[in-house]
């Protein structure tokens, strides 16, 4: 007995998921690993305090990555419940910012939101700051129509881009067996936007990328 193709694509589609957190945790895990091998054999205490401050950075760096993954691609936050409390966003998205001091703000008109909806939003948090090298500051305003939510997302960069690849991916126009660690993001992004029957536009004005869902 074989796999079927759709068998095939779930498997190949979970080992993609796999390489993505894995990458994205094993760059600060890293560097605590380093920062530890360097302390054993340094007896400067200003270097000593030097590397401690380097670990510490990279532990916060690797559990707010961890967190916010957790939620936004997994079935984390099952203790919060349906609706989730904005300022939850708002933490797991200041922790994600912390280690580059990228300034974040944002403003909803109501204080929950539904968690199917949240994880789109957290996963347009990072496509957005992913198309925003050096980021200047990230905004998000929330507001609804009805129940439905609405929102958009600012990225301010002076290196702002929009790759027309990564739309289309988000728009599932991808074999899924074509697929790299680094498209993975979008095409579940898609995934997510299409569950949860909602439409998202991309733009560019200057040196913003604007990020619209409804």
């Amino acid at each position: 007995m074989s796999l079927t193709e759709s068998q095939n694509a779930f498997l190949y589609f979970a080992n993609l998921m796999c390489s993505k957190v894995c990458h994205d945790i094993i760059g600060p895990l890293g560097a605590v690993q380093n920062g530890f091998e360097l302390l054993e054999g340094e007896s400067d205490k200003k270097a000593q305090h030097n590397i401690l401050e380097i670990i510490q950075k990279s532990t916060h760096n690797a559990i707010a990555k961890m967190e916010f993954e957790r939620l936004s691609m997994g079935l984390g936050g099952g203790t919060l419940g349906d609706d989730i409390h904005i300022n939850v966003l708002a933490d797991l998205c200041e922790n994600y910012l912390k280690s580059d001091k990228t300034p974040f703000t944002v403003n909803s008109q109501r204080d929950s939101i539904k968690k199917n909806h949240l994880r789109v939003l957290m996963n347009l948090f990072l496509i957005a700051i992913n198309s925003a090298p050096r980021c200047q500051h990230v905004g998000i305003e929330i507001t609804f129509l009805q129940d439905k939510p609405q929102f958009v997302l600012q990225a301010t960069s002076d290196y702002a881009k929009l790759d027309d690849n990564m739309i289309a991916v988000i728009q599932l126009q991808k074999n899924i067996f074509d697929l790299t660690p680094r498209e993975v993001l979008y095409y579940y992004t898609g995934l997510l936007i299409l569950q949860s029957e909602m439409k998202v536009t991309f733009n560019k004005k200057e040196n913003i990328v604007e990020i619209c869902a409804s």
